[in-house]
Formats: structure tokens, sequence, C-alpha cells
């Protein structure tokens, strides 16, 4: 069964016997739910934009997120049910107010950040990379061009 995160995380909560292989581990999540050790490690989260938008994005040499999110100019858009760790949330918590800035709760496993940042509403987006390329590829059945930079302070596992 494939469901979205509020969907997930709220089955987890209620007791129902389901696996979050992607969930990340925070403070209030180990509250009602149990993680196992990790059989493998994932690229951390990255700001994703399209390629043809890179000139956006030049004069930003070390992708300091506090930086990125204070950048009235740039528009970015984020699942507002979804964990992207403890580092991201807490800088995301303290934008959530800006008009530039879209927090969204997705019905549809990102698909819509997508479908967003692909039509030019916005121009970036955090997501892992293999996800953003699956979710192009699988869920639009399309091909784009996008870049994939890290978030200084981030592990990169």
């Amino acid at each position: 069964m494939v469901v979205n995160t509020t969907r997930l995380i709220e089955m987890i909560r209620s007791g129902s016997n389901v696996c979050h292989t992607t969930g990340v581990k925070t403070p209030e999540r180990e509250s009602f739910s149990i993680f196992a050790l990790p059989n493998d490690f994932v690229p951390s989260h990255r700001i994703i934009y399209l390629s043809k938008n890179a000139e956006k994005f030049s004069g930003i040499d070390n992708l300091i997120l506090d930086e990125l999110l204070k950048q009235k100019q740039l528009k970015g858009a984020f699942d507002s049910a979804r964990s992207y760790t403890p580092f991201i949330d807490e800088k995301l918590a303290k934008y959530r107010t800006e008009s530039h800035l879209y927090f969204h709760t997705s019905q549809d496993i990102n698909v819509s950040l997508v479908k967003l940042l692909i039509s030019g509403n916005v121009d970036y987006i955090i997501e892992y990379p293999w996800m953003a390329k699956w979710l192009v590829e699988t869920g639009l059945g399309m091909e784009v061009e996008f870049e994939a930079r890290e978030i200084e302070g981030m592990k990169p596992y």
C-alpha cells in the first residue's frame, strides 16, 4: 500500500503494524515509533531546482539554509506534514509565515511539489536527489534536468 506521509504517521501513531522505511527520526516520533538500526544510507536532503534556473542560485556559493529562506525573490515549497530532519525542520519553522515560502500537505508523496517546481510556480524544493528523480520520471512521466545542491551544515548521509 502506498500512502502519503501524513496518513502513514497517523497509522503508526494509532498502533497499526506498518513500516516507514524512509522515516526521519525525531524526538516527537520516538515517542510513538520504534526505530531500527539502518541497513543502508542515502545522501541527505538537497535543495532541488531546475537546471535552466541555475543563474538564480549562482550568487549563493554555500547554500546556507537560513540565508536561502530569507531570499524573498526565490520561492520555495515544502511538505508541512513531513520531517526533513530536525536540522531543516528548525529552520523551516522560523520562516513558516513568510509569503514567498509555500507550506503544503501533500496527498501524493510530493508529486505536487515537483509539479510546482516544473511549472515555475516555485524556484526550489527540498528533497532527496534520488526521490526527486523518481518523482519526475515515475510520478510525472517526464524528463527534467535539475540541480541538487548540498545544504551547508547537513551531514552528507
